[in-house]
């Protein structure tokens, strides 16, 4: 049985198929799907370029990646989707922008909540859904109230949603006010920027044994000052983390000989959506019982939101 901590289209999964006994025609059918495979990892990697690319010039993106859950590609997507933030004068204007505000059914003093109204933009919603997903898989401040409700018994799909509305409304404050999100530690933001700092043309950037352009971290030290209003951390982030669901390096199956493997695409910058955030939380972690366990980071109450930024006063 294949092991769901490892990715099936990463070593471990490739060896995990080159020891399969299967027969000849079958491993035949493997081999087309896994050079198929190859290449469209190879052309998610270059789409995920584009997105680091886009992002290094749109300070709303740094303000975003902030919140866990958003990347570079996440945070394009929001941005293209609504635009500017601005025009939405409260977040609940916003929210059903996206199709993410219940339905309300109401007869005399009577009145009923419902499933949410899907009457807005679609990819706006799926994208939230997916950076909810993320902020769960990361334990970020705001994935206890997800937790909660599965206690209270509601479906994950239902928290999962509820999350995702509380992630826009919680972006949509941080993008009107110009305020830093106090969530996520220093650490955490400074390595994301980074990580970005790496999309940067080759002449931006210093080479090993120059004295010319900027290194990853400064420019990553610089944004994170003119974001947070705040020094960084002195300890520089040694390497960029690991993405949950990355483009790595692979090695291709046993059947597959050296000559006519595929070459290898470059690591991704972004988190990889080639599974959906459902589909990687459900094979890594499961999904928790709503009434008879108690997850570490749901037994902790979130923050009051608004903690989280800073005084306009």
């Amino acid at each position: 049985m294949f092991p769901v901590r490892t990715l099936l289209w990463g070593p471990a999964g490739a060896a995990w198929l080159a020891a399969l006994p299967v027969a000849a025609n079958t491993r035949a059918s493997l081999r087309r799907t896994w050079d198929l495979l190859q290449a469209v990892l190879e052309v998610k990697s270059q789409q995920d370029l584009g997105f680091a690319q886009s992002a290094l010039t749109d300070p709303r993106a740094w303000r975003l990646m902030q919140i866990p859950g958003f990347g570079p590609m996440a945070a394009e997507i929001v941005l293209g989707e609504v635009g500017d933030f601005t025009r939405f004068a409260e977040s609940r204007q916003l929210v059903s922008y996206a199709g993410l505000d219940p339905r309300v059914q109401q007869s005399g003093d009577l009145r009923r909540g419902g499933r949410i109204s899907k009457s807005g933009r679609s990819q706006l919603r799926w994208i939230m859904v997916e950076v909810a997903w993320s902020h769960v898989l990361a334990h970020g401040p705001e994935a206890g109230l997800y937790h909660r409700l599965l206690r209270r018994g509601k479906e994950p799909g239902v928290a999962i949603t509820a999350l995702a509305r509380h992630l826009l409304v919680i972006a949509h404050k941080l993008l009107t006010r110009d305020e830093p999100y106090r969530g996520e530690p220093a650490g955490t933001y400074l390595r994301k920027l980074a990580t970005l700092a790496g999309a940067r043309p080759v002449e931006q950037r210093r080479q090993r044994g120059r004295k010319d352009g900027q290194s990853d971290i400064d420019w990553a030290r610089d944004r994170f000052r003119e974001i947070t209003g705040q020094e960084p951390p002195r300890r520089s982030p040694a390497t960029a983390p690991k993405t949950e669901v990355s483009a790595s390096a692979t090695t291709a199956p046993a059947a597959v000989s050296a000559a006519t493997a595929p070459a290898a695409p470059a690591e991704s910058i972004t988190t990889s959506a080639s599974a959906s955030g459902a589909d990687r939380y459900h094979a890594t972690r499961g999904v928790p019982s709503a009434r008879k366990t108690k997850s570490a980071s749901g037994a902790r109450r979130s923050p009051d939101p608004e903690n989280k930024f800073a005084n306009t006063a």
